[in-house]
């Protein structure tokens, strides 16, 4: 499913739009299938790579990467990301999907969004100081073979990601009824000398009650996407079998 381009616009700062329960009801769902071949629209990657940025802003980013670290520094960069080839540096990229929920009472505004892509190439950050299997994790007897790579997951809005999520996942199993969809999120910055598996970790529990679990912990040396103090990266899944239910 393609949508017919639309003017959407965001916002340009880490200022929280709040949202009532009815508001957040009404927001629509916007997805623009990309490749190499037939890009989305340059207004659609733009508006994505603001609204993007404007959800990695604020203190937490600065002390980690700095002021002038963006999420992404252009439409270039994101382009890159949609056509990374399924096997490093071999074949053409596949491309992928760019998904927004807009809030359609102020003139289509993003308020969130995420990219879903074919290939995971570079995702993980590259060489790791020390890697750690998660000892809980236990594998499905059986994975789907159509694998999805999410990534780039912002909200200015508290509450749209968990439903831009659920809306991610449906659109998936229309497209396939059965997927793995993988991704990677920071469990803590900075490197501890034990390699310890971190404890409290906001974004691996807001993932694990989206459905997805833990396969790996990855520690990551200073300079890896441009951060301050590096961090134990880890790798998650949330696997869909047809029917309805989840692994």
């Amino acid at each position: 499913m393609t949508l017919a381009s639309t003017p959407t616009t965001t916002v340009s700062s880490k200022t929280y739009i709040h949202l009532s329960p009815s508001e957040l009801a009404s927001l629509q769902l916007r997805v623009y299938r990309h490749t190499s071949r037939e890009p989305a629209p340059e207004s659609v990657l733009q508006t994505f790579v603001d609204l993007i940025n404007a959800s990695f802003t604020g203190p937490y980013h600065d002390e980690n990467f700095g002021r002038d670290q963006p999420r992404y520094r252009g439409v270039e960069t994101l382009r890159e990301d949609l056509d990374q080839p399924c096997a490093e540096g071999k074949g053409e990229g596949k491309g992928g999907w760019v998904f927004m929920l807009v809030l359609p009472s102020e003139g289509e505004k993003a308020v969130a969004g995420a990219k879903v892509t074919l290939s995971g190439a570079r995702m993980d950050g590259g060489a790791s100081i020390h890697t750690l299997p998660n000892p809980r994790f236990t594998p499905p007897a059986r994975y789907p073979s159509s694998v999805y790579y999410l990534g780039a997951l912002g909200t200015v809005t508290p509450g749209s990601g968990t439903l831009l999520l659920t809306h991610i996942k449906h659109f998936l199993s229309r497209h396939t009824p059965s997927y793995v969809l993988r991704a990677y999120t920071i469990a803590e910055w900075g490197i501890n000398a034990q390699f310890s598996i971190p404890q409290e970790s906001p974004l691996v529990r807001f993932f694990a009650k989206q459905g997805f679990e833990v396969l790996e912990y990855a520690w990551k040396p200073k300079g890896t996407w441009g951060s301050f103090y590096g961090g134990c990266l880890c790798s998650i899944e949330y696997v869909h079998v047809a029917g309805g239910a989840d692994a």
